[in-house]
């Protein structure tokens, strides 16, 4: 699971894992690349199906 991409930088665009991101615990939530403070959890690829009743 470590090599799934988890989350995307908004300023460099790089993809990182919720591993990177843990590394820096004691600094806040922030991009290991750039150090960017917003970031974005990636989707999944595919939709939910959901049955409509």
């Amino acid at each position: 699971m470590s090599s799934r991409k988890l989350y995307t930088c908004l300023r460099c665009g790089k993809s990182f894992s919720k591993e990177d991101l843990d590394a820096l615990a004691g600094m806040g939530v922030k991009c290991p690349f750039c150090g960017y403070r917003i970031i974005m959890k990636n989707r999944s690829p595919s939709a939910k199906r959901i049955k409509a009743k």
